[in-house]
């Protein structure tokens, strides 16, 4: 309620495609997994260190631009630009490299990927309880390769969302919000290349990591190409995205929900089969 009455809300909109719930909804959750998670990081820092603490802050700089962008409603340049900077920021503070890529690709792969996975993320949270429990998927993978901090900061948030998929499941009490989804998506971005000179052992693992975000690349994937072959702008929500694609085929609302997390549930089993076993 204290959300509401400040606005920060997701209302009905028949004339937009992208939403479909009937009621004014709260945008809370993706703040309350933030807050959450920051405050349990910053102890975490106080016994351990402050070393890795930039990643947090610039997730929750990469927040703060989703929530502006859910109480104002930005132009798709501004945060574009605000998601790139955030990017080169992390980029300057962490030297990573790729392994089995060249050095002069090194830096824009991981530009593309973060940015990437960011925006991937933002875009899939579309229906009651989906992205969440999809996230949860990748990052309870990621976590079994993950060492060190990252580990930590992997446990913390995937407890956070357990959290949230209890209120945002079908009706839901509260969304993720741009904030949510953005901190989210960035976070798993570079997480993931945190952990990924320990990941990649070989070339073919280069294929396998994107397999753990596998149904928010999938699902940006078809619907940026249904919006060029319509020649619609790639940054307005229309109805391209899987969710309404399949909602179109009168598919129940469960029937969708498990529909991407077994997407994602296959590949991340697929990667965890392949690098335990083969």
């Amino acid at each position: 309620e204290f959300f509401i009455k400040l606005k920060v809300v997701d209302e009905p909109d028949k004339s937009n495609l992208g939403k479909i719930h009937k009621n004014v909804t709260s945008l809370s959750g993706g703040l309350t997994i933030v807050i959450s998670c920051s405050v349990v990081f910053f102890c975490n820092a106080l016994f351990f260190g402050f070393s890795n603490l930039d990643i947090l802050l610039l997730s929750v700089f990469m927040m703060t631009v989703g929530l502006l962008d859910d109480l104002f409603d930005l132009y798709y340049k501004p945060k574009l630009i605000l998601q790139c900077f955030t990017t080169c920021l992390f980029l300057y503070a962490n030297s990573i490299e790729i392994p089995f890529v060249h050095p002069f690709l090194n830096l824009p792969l991981q530009f593309i990927w973060i940015v990437g996975i960011t925006n991937a993320v933002n875009l899939m949270d579309n229906i009651d309880g989906a992205a969440g429990g999809v996230i949860i998927i990748s990052f309870l993978t990621l976590l079994y390769f993950s060492t060190g901090f990252v580990t930590i900061y992997l446990a913390i948030l995937i407890g956070a969302l357990f959290g949230f998929v209890f209120w945002n499941w079908h009706p839901a009490i509260t969304f993720l919000g741009d904030s949510g989804t953005l901190f989210l998506g960035f976070i798993a971005a570079t997480l993931s290349l945190l952990t990924i000179e320990s990941f990649v052992v070989s070339p073919i693992d280069l294929i396998l990591l994107p397999m753990i975000f596998s149904f928010p690349i999938l699902d940006t994937t078809v619907a940026t190409f249904i919006r060029l072959y319509k020649r619609r702008p790639i940054y307005l929500s229309d109805g391209s995205n899987i969710t309404f694609l399949l909602k179109k085929r009168n598919w129940k609302y469960l029937d969708i929900v498990f529909f991407q997390y077994s997407i994602s549930f296959l590949c991340c089993s697929a990667v965890l089969l392949y690098k335990i076993y083969i």
